[in-house]
């Protein structure tokens, strides 16, 4: 074991003893979904890369500009830029092939024209068609929940679920209900930024409404929530394009309809497509521009904190800067937290098989049960640890370890598809260990994704030495 892990069991066991200062109970699990590492902006050795994209007022990118034409402020300092490039989709990649893509289509079915929805559908399967390959994925949410599919590469289990959207529009008899439907389009918005942070890859997130007012009088405002939701997609690294639902319309107050498509897209670095008929382009604008640029700063030292980041034009243009605004300053303490995790991440897209710990893995389902309307198949993993062959340590008459589980679906190319993990503290008393031995320590994760053939990657880490034991297994999704 080299000196990094040796130095990550010592931070891990410091906690746990920490935690046997006080009576502990034996067992303690927390469970999350996995997320692999992400790619949000981060100040990592002082110097901070930020994307950009210019657009025209049609929504176009523009290119052949230079680090002169912007001015960026971090925190409001005006910051010097060290570095800049122009990419273009045309050109031959140098590097890796480039990231899959996540798309989530979020239909605002509370807020929609009788002819809105059929027209945003038509765009749907059209941009689908044309932009979307193998191994990209995609999602639909809605306001009202109904018709939700989660992440799946299925392009007829898509179109399918698209073709049984609805419109959940009703008569609204006061102000009170009124924002009530306001709130819950901002609250869903906010959770299927969450589920589409999860995605490892480049996410799309497009929001499709024909818009709702959200300032109503003081009693009625839901400015608050709106930037909640902001704040929330920001911090979470998620992008919001909105394309207006109405399409082309004359109609000289739609501005009030737009204003809260225009706050979240520009609180978010996106871009709000409206005016035009061409909703179908607008994704592919949205989703594939074919000028970026990429910045470089250098912000001074470390804070650990969130900073808000601007980037303008030195001079008055009329076009439009699409960019994340904001990102995560590394602290020295989050750094040693980063290199706690490596192992473990690193090991979820490894090919090699460790067997540290003395773990056993089952698989059990693979089949959609009946009943199931959510386009996905679950399949459980069953891992067993033998407590035999571990080392525990000592503290106020319990014994201490850490086992960490990752279970992990990953596609026939290796790309992350969904996973979970969790961490079992123990502070066992004599009695608890004998029995845990005999059994063994169990847990058991169900993981869920469309019909397919996947791999199951599970790694197990147990905490006093840093030891990890991994293994692959390939899985088959079936529907009925």
């Amino acid at each position: 074991m080299g000196p990094l892990s040796r130095g990550i069991a010592s931070l891990i066991f410091c906690a746990l003893l920490l935690r046997a200062q006080t009576p502990a109970q034996e067992v303690i699990i927390r469970t999350h979904p996995y997320t692999p590492p992400s790619t949000i902006l981060q100040a990592e050795s002082n110097l901070v890369e930020a994307g950009l994209i210019v657009r025209d007022s049609q929504g176009r990118p523009v290119g052949g500009l230079h680090a002169s034409d912007f001015e960026v402020l971090d925190n409001g300092v005006s910051q010097q830029i060290t570095a800049f490039s122009e990419l273009r989709a045309d050109a031959k990649p140098a590097g890796p092939p480039p990231e899959p893509k996540f798309v989530t289509f979020f239909f605002d079915d509370l807020h929609m024209g009788k002819f809105d929805m059929p027209f945003v559908k038509q765009a749907a399967r059209a941009f689908i068609a044309k932009s979307l390959k193998p191994p990209d994925r995609m999602s639909i949410a809605t306001t009202s929940g109904a018709g939700n599919l989660d992440f799946t590469g299925d392009a007829k289990v898509f179109a399918e679920k698209l073709e049984h959207l609805n419109l959940h529009t009703h008569v609204i008899h006061s102000l009170d209900e009124y924002q009530a439907d306001s709130v819950n389009t901002l609250a869903a918005l906010g959770a299927a930024a969450k589920r589409l942070s999860e995605a490892s890859g480049t996410r799309i997130l497009l929001l499709m409404s024909s818009g709702f007012i959200i300032y109503m009088g003081a009693e009625h405002d839901v400015e608050t929530e709106v930037q909640n939701a902001i704040d929330a997609a920001v911090r979470w690294n998620v992008v919001v394009h909105a394309i207006d639902a109405k399409g082309l319309t004359p109609n000289p107050n739609a501005w009030r309809l737009r204003r809260p498509l225009a706050e979240i897209t520009q609180g978010t670095g996106g871009h709000l497509f409206e005016n035009t008929n061409d909703l179908a382009g607008s994704m592919e604008l949205a989703a594939n521009p074919q000028v970026t640029y990429v910045l470089a700063f250098n912000p001074g030292s470390r804070d650990g904190k969130f900073h808000t980041l601007k980037i303008r034009f030195k001079s008055k243009r009329g076009d439009s800067i699409q960019f994340r605004p904001g990102y995560f300053s590394r602290s020295d303490d989050s750094e040693k937290a980063l290199a706690a995790r490596a192992p473990l991440d690193d090991a979820v897209f490894s090919k090699q098989t460790l067997h540290d710990v003395p773990a056993t893995v089952a698989l059990t389902g693979g089949q959609a049960k009946d009943g199931t309307d959510h386009g996905t198949i679950p399949v459980s993993i069953g891992v067993t640890v033998d407590l035999n062959r571990l080392q525990f340590t000592s503290a106020n008459g319990r014994h201490m370890q850490q086992i960490v589980f990752l279970m992990t679906l990953l596609d026939v190319n290796g790309g992350f598809v969904t996973g979970k993990e969790s961490i079992m503290d123990l502070a066992l008393t004599d009695e608890k260990l004998a029995s845990l031995k005999k059994e063994g320590l169990k847990t058991v994760a169900t993981l869920n994704a469309a019909a397919g053939i996947y791999q199951v990657r599970t790694i197990v880490r147990e905490g006093m030495k840093g030891g990890l034991t991994t293994s692959t297994t390939a899985v088959e999704l079936r529907a009925k």
